[in-house]
């Protein structure tokens, strides 16, 4: 309004200085306006950067919660399916005892031998289903394992190579990259093979020995 009277005094000739005081204090008001509609401007984008670094951070902690959720859920299954496989071990033994014990000596009784030896054998591949690794007669005649294997005693056999597996008197069972119980075997003792390890380790140790005196 101030401005348009100071141009309509200017136009009929008239004198403006009482306006400009006024014109100059309606000036500085709008450069406030003008200011602080840019700083309007800059807490509205404020506002909004933060408003997307809380949505970005509320993402990335309820991706946490969801992943922690989900290994939560692997674990609890993980150990009832452990808790359960322990639990049938006493059956599994039952099974390979009475196996052993079983001499069938009619067609019958032959028949029904295999049909039970069919029945331990879905049972350990139901476990191997499960991701067990069962540590049975395939580890006879092979090199003792002391990580998955417990030795129950040693029987002089010049016929295996000194430390082998003569036999698995009761299997082990290994789950998810863990022994949960170590096969108890009977482990060969080739005295000649031992011996002469030993002599050959004794002469390089000489020899060494020898060696590092010169």
């Amino acid at each position: 309004q101030v401005l348009d009277q100071a141009r309509a005094a200017i136009l009929e000739g008239g004198d403006v200085g009482d306006n400009f005081a006024l014109i100059e204090a309606e000036m500085k008001e709008l450069a406030e306006q003008m200011k602080m509609a840019q700083t309007s401007e800059s807490l509205a984008k404020l506002a909004k950067e933060q408003t997307v670094n809380k949505f970005q951070v509320l993402a990335s902690q309820h991706q946490a919660i969801e992943e922690k959720k989900a290994r939560d859920i692997a674990l609890a299954e993980k150990t009832v399916k452990r808790k359960t496989i322990e639990a049938l071990f006493p059956v599994l033994d039952n099974f390979d005892r009475a196996e052993r014990a079983i001499k069938p000596k009619t067609e019958d009784e032959e028949a029904i031998c295999k049909s039970y030896n069919r029945l331990i054998e879905s049972t350990v591949e139901t476990f191997k289903t499960m991701g067990v690794t069962v540590i049975g007669k395939e580890a006879e005649g092979k090199p003792y394992d002391f990580e998955t294997q417990e030795a129950v005693t040693q029987v002089p056999n010049p016929a295996l190579p000194d430390e082998s597996v003569m036999q698995v008197a009761e299997k082990g069972y290994i789950y998810d990259g863990t022994v949960m119980r170590a096969a108890k075997v009977v482990v060969s003792l080739n005295q000649e093979e031992r011996d002469a390890k030993e002599a050959a380790e004794a002469a390089a140790a000489k020899a060494a020995a020898e060696e590092e005196a010169r």
